[in-house]
């Protein structure tokens, strides 16, 4: 199924009652994003997948004009908007849809019951036309999956410098060192100090309540008792 996406770029189902306001919308801007949130249509479509919408307008006499087998419509039904792949017209002028994902001979769309097509899919940070080759949704795929595979290696990164600080903070000779180094100033908040060692902001001070706030790796340089010394 689909959902209208609000002005918060939140998805928010929509009711049989609001689908005409909807496609007022249409009528004065052309394209309107909607949300996937269902299965149905995977690998084409994915859940979360943003969906830009041609409105079209009603069907004059017994043809949508701009439609063609193999586009994937946006239409009412069940009193809910779906979005399937459009296989063939029926004699009578409608249409016959199914999911992607799913099997069996499709469900008839009155063509009355057509509200768009849709012209652009939106993943994440690509953008892509829904009759796009296979070959560049499996590049698609490669990225993210990349991407995902860097963000879990900079998370390690990230855990392993933390570990590596604390370890050489608790050597003696190193700490006296960082913590002749520690420079106390004012913060750009009211009644705050707020320690750095060069760029690199160790903790905060918070002086009516006395309160330390600080990094989880400088435990050793014992931030608590440079604030006493420097507020006295």
């Amino acid at each position: 199924m689909i959902a209208f996406l609000d002005s918060h770029q939140r998805p928010r189902p929509l009711t049989l009652a609001q689908i005409p306001a909807v496609a007022w919308t249409w009528s004065t801007t052309d394209t309107v994003e909607f949300s996937v949130t269902g299965w149905s249509m995977f690998p084409t479509l994915m859940k979360g997948d943003r969906l830009v919408i041609e409105w079209l307008p009603p069907p004059d006499d017994d043809e949508h004009v701009g439609i063609c087998a193999g586009d994937l419509l946006l239409y009412v039904t069940h009193d809910q908007l779906c979005c399937h792949r459009a296989l063939q017209r029926t004699t009578t002028g409608d249409w016959i849809a199914r999911g992607d994902a799913t099997t069996g001979t499709g469900e008839v769309v009155p063509r009355q019951a057509v509200r768009g097509k849709v012209t652009r899919i939106l993943r994440g940070t690509s953008s892509f036309a829904p009759d796009a080759p296979p070959l560049a949704r499996r590049i698609d795929r490669a990225r993210r999956a990349v991407d995902l595979r860097l963000q879990t290696y900079v998370g390690v990164a990230r855990k392993a410098v933390r570990a590596s600080l604390i370890a050489v903070l608790t050597i003696p000779s190193v700490c006296r060192v960082v913590r002749a180094q520690i420079t106390v100033r004012t913060s750009t908040y009211p009644d705050t100090l707020e320690a750095r060692w060069g760029r690199v902001t160790l903790g905060t001070w918070h002086c009516p309540s006395r309160t330390l706030t600080q990094r989880t790796w400088t435990d050793s340089l014992r931030l608590n008792d440079v604030f006493s010394h420097w507020s006295t």
